[in-house]
């Protein structure tokens, strides 16, 4: 299993542990059924469902769904100015499809969500053609933003993290812009810049190479701070 880059460009040291659940959002899962007949039967009590995204993600025909369930913003404010904040806490949900309607709880990850997020930092899931993506952003004038990828695999019966893009920018074109797209299937990995003196916005590719591929499930990807993004295991 690739557990880091090892070209030159990417090796990096990582500077913190991985971000543990917190109890709240431990306990929280404990409350999600197995079972619900709409996505809503999924949110546990104190918690609100902030998106959701349907789509058919293990072949079988039958519209599954991932959810994201947050804390009440006012909440999660309050847990900001408490001083003993860790991010906006937020789980994500995937449910399938049941024949004759209905869910089954598939997954649920708690730790996707950044410690140095603001109080609305959540993820955005999609479904398109199989695959699942979780999007986030954060930051007010360095913005940050984050998608995984994941694609249902038969064979282990898991959804599997095939891939990752990174992306730091100044959102008032301050500074120059960084980008990279990790693929743990093919193994490859491209990175992009933007430089603020460039008369162009547009990312220009500035390193390709293979670094090995990957196999981590959805369950055990997180957030971990590194030193040129956020390595998702």
């Amino acid at each position: 299993m690739r557990r880091g880059l090892t070209i030159s460009l990417f090796l990096f040291a990582f500077v913190s542990s991985t971000m543990a659940q917190t109890s709240r959002v431990e306990e929280a899962i404990k409350q999600i059924p197995i079972a619900g007949h709409v996505v809503e039967d999924f949110v546990p009590k104190g918690w609100v469902l902030y998106e959701k995204a349907s789509g058919d993600l293990n072949r079988d025909r039958l519209a599954d769904a991932a959810l994201t369930i947050t804390l009440p913003y006012e909440e999660a404010d309050k847990l900001k100015e408490s001083g003993d904040y860790k991010g906006a806490p937020n789980i994500v949900i995937v449910l399938f499809g049941k024949r004759g309607g209905g869910f089954t709880r598939f997954a649920v990850n708690g730790k996707l969500y950044p410690e140095d997020g603001d109080s609305r930092s959540y993820m955005s899931p999609s479904i398109k053609n199989g695959v699942l993506a979780l999007n986030n952003n954060w930051g007010d004038v360095t913005a940050t933003d984050v998608t995984y990828r994941f694609r249902y695999n038969a064979a282990t019966k898991k959804l599997m993290l095939i891939g990752f893009d990174f992306e730091e920018y100044s959102r008032a074109n301050n500074n120059d812009g960084s980008r990279s797209s990790e693929n743990y299937v093919t193994g490859m990995v491209v990175m992009y810049t933007k430089f603020r003196s460039s008369e162009s916005n547009d990312y220009q590719e500035i390193k390709r190479a293979f670094a090995g591929t990957a196999k981590v499930a959805f369950e055990e990807t997180v957030i971990r701070s590194r030193e040129y993004g956020r390595a998702p295991f």
